[in-house]
């Protein structure tokens, strides 16, 4: 599938998400609720991995272009964060750690789940 035609496709669903979000009576993040409907549509395999690949190692290969609109505002706001600056740094850091951790238990138990999967 054309990776235009991928995107119209993903946006189409973020943009039914920040809808339903907008009529519900309580706050609820749009892009997590956008996240668990495309995980729910490959799950029942209504929208199959072949029509979002060639999109997702897209952004995969260009993701450190999201990180460049953080760095900045860390930079235009270093005045406020000078000061808290120590603290600011051990969360960063801690939070990264625990990141990481979860990160490579999850791949791990998907990886145990995979094998087990494929031997059956």
């Amino acid at each position: 599938m054309n990776l235009l035609i991928q995107l119209a496709l993903v946006c189409g669903i973020c943009l039914g998400c920040e809808a339903v979000v907008a009529i519900l009576p309580f706050a609820f993040p749009a892009s997590v609720l956008a996240l668990l409907v495309v995980f729910l549509l490959l799950l029942t395999k209504a929208l199959k991995l072949e029509q979002i690949d060639t999109l997702s190692h897209f952004l995969l290969q260009h993701i450190p272009l999201l990180f460049i609109p953080v760095t900045s505002s860390i930079i235009n706001y270093w005045s406020v964060i000078s000061d808290i600056f120590v603290p600011f740094f051990a969360i960063c850091l801690v939070t990264m750690v625990i990141t990481y951790g979860a990160t490579a238990f999850s791949v791990r138990l998907t990886i145990r789940w995979m094998t087990r999967r494929e031997k059956k």
